[in-house]
Order: structure tokens, then C-alpha cells, then sequence
């Protein structure tokens, strides 16, 4: 497909049949090497039931410390991250000044669900943005409405 790069979810933690974030990092080095492109992961948050990998901030930091493995940060995800365990700005500068941070998506949300909302500008991480990698990718989640719609979904009052 001439893809230059990759990115992958980190998926869901042994318990609820996936694998150990060792295992999940080796996949991707598998892949990578089968690949022969960068592969990034993207990393999670806390959910019910704790599905995930990547899913808490000692996980982020372990993938950041090994130093081997490209990331994709999804700070929508980092939103629901902070809301649920607390906020580490330091922690979420150095993912993104990371050089080997390929990705940084950007979405609003509340902290409590990936709603993919457009960003208002209030999202807590915006000043940390300074910090981006700057060779990596950076796009926007929001999802946005086509005209029609909303047309039929916005309430007229008389």
C-alpha cells in the first residue's frame, strides 16, 4: 500500500484475552519487522472491568522507558487517562516530545468516554502541544457533522 507507517491499538490485557504488555511490544516488533515500516502503538485507558493495556500511567511510562517501541498518543485517551487515575502533565509532555512519537491524535471528550468531540480549546493538555515531536503526525478525531444532519438533529423552538 506505500505506507510509510503504522499504528496499532495495544489491545486488551491478558485477563480478558489478550496477552502481557511484554508480549503486546514483541507482537509489535514482529509486525514491524514483517512490515518493514515503523510500527506505533496506541495506548488505552481505565475501563470497566480494566480490558486494557496501556491502560495506566505506570503501563505509558514503561513503553516510553524501554525505548524501542514507536507511539502513536491519543490525548482523548490521555483525557479519560487523567479524569480516572489523576494528571501527570509531565508524564504527557515527554510522550509527546518522544522521538520516536510518530502520531498525536487530538479529539474532545469529558474524560469520561472516546466521544471523538470536536476540540474546544479547553482541553487540559492544549499548552503541552508545545512539546510535540516535531516530525510526528499530527491529525484530528472530531467528528463532525455534514450540513443534512444537522439539520435533522437540531431542535427547532418555536
Amino acid at each position: 500500500m506505500g505506507a510509510t507507517a503504522y499504528s496499532i491499538h495495544a489491545g486488551r490485557n491478558a485477563d480478558n484475552g489478550g496477552c502481557s504488555l511484554g508480549t503486546m511490544l514483541d507482537n509489535v516488533a514482529r509486525v514491524r519487522d514483517t512490515l518493514d515500516i515503523p510500527v506505533a502503538v496506541e495506548g488505552l485507558y481505565p475501563a470497566k472491568g480494566s480490558p486494557f493495556l496501556m491502560a495506566t500511567w505506570g503501563e505509558y511510562e514503561a513503553v516510553l522507558r524501554d525505548g524501542k517501541t514507536p507511539l502513536a498518543i491519543d490525548l482523548s485517551h490521555i483525557n479519560i487517562l487523567t479524569r480516572r487515575l489523576g494528571s501527570h502533565d509531565d508524564l504527557v509532555a515527554e510522550l509527546l516530545t518522544y522521538p520516536l512519537t510518530l502520531e498525536v491524535h487530538i479529539s474532545g471528550n469529558d474524560g469520561r468516554a472516546d466521544s471523538h468531540a470536536l476540540c474546544n480549546g479547553q482541553e487540559f493538555w492544549w499548552p503541552l502541544m508545545e512539546h510535540v515531536n516535531p516530525n510526528a503526525v499530527i491529525f484530528d478525531e472530531g467528528t463532525r457533522s455534514t450540513p443534512e444532519r444537522e439539520k435533522r438533529t437540531t431542535t427547532h423552538i418555536a
